[in-house]
């Protein structure tokens, strides 16, 4: 993935290794596309940047950022790219997503200072860490979930994100994701 020039166009392609999920065999087929690219802020703001790919039961899941429209998206593969959906304006850049066995998508992302969690299928939602940390006699607020990875397995949800302001890892888990679910932090 290049940022591209101010002024050009930026998209996301899938290439099949064997070639089968392509029109033809070895071209790309674009999976997100915007017609103009900003540069200046502390992101590229280009479509599909901060890309997360996995692959549940032989669907292949991607969440990615928005850049221009400023907001996590996501799309699966079945035969052909869906329609990218999106979460709200504002969330990103860092996200990542899980596509489950029941077909629901579950996705963790940045948010203002927070890092929240959505599952679309239901609408569960739920925040993962307030962004907010104590330092003693004060407390701060900085982003949080950089370099994030989510999994879900047998219901319950695990993500691995990174705080830069404290510079640690944290494993955060939740048993079922619900809406305004607990999450613990390790």
């Amino acid at each position: 993935y290049a940022v591209p020039e101010a002024g050009a166009n930026s998209e996301v392609r899938h290439v099949a290794l064997d070639g089968t999920a392509t029109p033809t065999e070895g071209s790309p087929t674009v999976v997100v596309s915007e017609a103009t690219v900003e540069q200046g802020s502390g992101y590229p703001a280009v479509a599909g940047a901060f890309l997360d790919l996995t692959e549940s039961g032989g669907t292949p899941f991607l969440v990615f950022w928005n850049g221009v429209s400023n907001r996590v998206g996501r799309t699966q593969f079945t035969g052909s790219w869906t329609e990218p959906a999106y979460v709200a304006t504002g969330t990103g850049p860092w996200a990542s997503g899980w596509l489950g066995a029941d077909g629901l998508e579950h996705v963790a992302f940045m948010q203002s200072s927070g890092f929240r969690y959505s599952r679309f299928g239901d609408t569960a939602t739920s925040q993962i860490h307030d962004g907010l940390r104590d330092l003693g006699d004060e407390y701060w607020t900085a982003t949080i979930g950089e370099d994030s990875s989510l999994r879900v397995e047998a219901g319950a949800l695990t993500v691995a994100y990174q705080d830069t302001f404290d510079r640690t890892l944290i494993l955060s888990t939740s048993p079922d994701g619900a809406s305004n679910a607990s999450w613990s932090h390790d």
